[in-house]
């Protein structure tokens, strides 16, 4: 067992040992994926990532789609691993999944035993997923000195992935925060604003989820609080649906 700190936070499991081990052993973890995945892109197209210029160099001799109850797994077999993955899955989802399989595929090459289950070792291979499809010197030359909802829709194009993907991807890299809403719950986020009741949030955020799911979209500048201190913040927001996307970014 490891503890080793990145970023505000304590790996603990045999998994972030090996994957930083495999690196070199004498950088975080954060920065062992990029290195490791560095290395395993090494004369493989991107982007969009060639996910199928990359099986071989981790012995998968397959990937297929089933009809699976979950995203998908890696199954070991005589001559080397097969992905499987739900037939139901969207294009940008599939693509993720396939990197997430590889990312367990990875790690089968750290030697015997090697770790398969656990939060930590589906944590590391959801960042060695999002490094593989969206490496981190790509992406970076990719941003503009701006985000904005266009501007993940067009990066979620390059590098062929879902929108939250790359919404998630670009907060890893930018002071901005994103999150997605329903009328009355947060879906999913990233940044300043958690999952959870729409009506935990300040009442300006309200305001725009509601107009954002009756189908407007704009732009305003609102003030929002934290702690003591009060911030100007820049709110991008859009329909999906019936759903709210929505954009955070700080005033300088």
């Amino acid at each position: 067992m490891v503890k080793r700190r990145s970023k505000g936070r304590v790996w603990e499991s045999a998994a972030a040992k090996r994957l930083v081990k495999l690196a070199g052993d004498s950088c975080s973890v954060e920065q062992a994926v990029v290195t490791v995945v560095r290395e395993l892109l090494s004369g493989v197209q991107h982007p969009p990532t060639d996910l199928d210029a990359i099986q071989g160099k981790l012995r998968v001799v397959a990937i297929r789609s089933e009809d699976l109850p979950f995203s998908g797994e890696l199954r070991p077999g005589v001559d080397g691993f097969t992905i499987v993955h739900s037939k139901y899955l969207s294009p940008g989802r599939r693509r993720f999944t396939i990197a997430h399989e590889l990312g367990h595929a990875l790690l089968a090459t750290t030697g015997r035993n090697y770790p398969h289950a656990g939060k930590e070792v589906e944590r590391l291979c959801d960042m060695l997923a999002a490094e593989i499809l969206m490496p981190q010197d790509a992406f970076v030359r990719a941003l503009p000195p701006e985000i904005d909802l266009p501007t993940i829709l067009e990066l979620a194009s390059t590098f062929k992935t879902s929108w939250w993907a790359a919404a998630i991807r670009c907060a890893n890299f930018k002071k901005i925060s994103v999150f997605e809403a329903d009328s009355r719950k947060v879906r999913w986020s990233s940044g300043l604003v958690r999952i959870g009741p729409v009506s935990t949030l300040d009442s300006e955020l309200q305001h725009i989820v509601k107009s954002a799911t009756e189908g407007a979209s704009g732009r305003e500048t609102i003030h929002l609080t934290s702690g003591s201190t009060v911030r100007r913040w820049v709110v991008d927001f859009s329909p999906i649906g019936d759903r709210a996307r929505v954009l955070l970014r700080p005033v300088a």
